[in-house]
């Protein structure tokens, strides 16, 4: 039986591996293992190895159908919980459960394609604001967003 091989991934430091890269630039070090390397790519932190999963099937697999098999409690996971909480990421069997399932209404597709409203009124403000020549700006002017809430729910 051949050994199974490692997905290619970035080389980092012989001692602290991709640990630099991903605390300074987290979103950019994942983006560019999936431009680089593909739907999985092999990170070392410190020793510990680890895989950045891009493609949404793999993610799926990994965190929905097949979570059983994928186990959090590792040295890792214990000092990351201390930044990212004790949630969908980085919690387990009943408690992971029972988080999920606190969590699925918010991605129905119908509350999904309202966030997409939310997401927009900004942009058109800001344009409709650029349009009119003043210096108000949605993303600097501190009084605004609460008057886009408030817009936002008598719609």
């Amino acid at each position: 039986m051949p050994a199974l091989r490692r997905p290619p991934g970035p080389k980092g430091h012989f001692l602290l591996g991709n640990l630099p890269e991903l605390g300074t630039d987290i979103l950019g070090l994942f983006a560019s293992c999936a431009r680089d390397y593909g739907d999985v790519a092999f990170l070392s932190l410190a020793g510990w190895p680890a895989y950045v999963l891009s493609a949404p099937k793999d993610i799926e697999q990994v965190l929905v159908t097949d979570h059983k098999n994928f186990i959090k409690h590792t040295f890792f996971w214990r000092h990351v919980r201390g930044i990212f909480g004790n949630g969908l990421l980085t919690s387990e069997g009943e408690f992971w459960l029972r988080q999920r399932r606190l969590a699925q209404p918010s991605f129905h597709r119908d509350r999904i394609a309202a966030y997409g409203d939310v997401m927009t009124r900004p942009l058109i403000l800001n344009g409709a604001l650029a349009k009119s020549g003043t210096s108000r700006s949605y993303w600097t002017d501190p009084t605004l967003p609460p008057a886009v809430s408030c817009a936002a729910t008598r719609s």
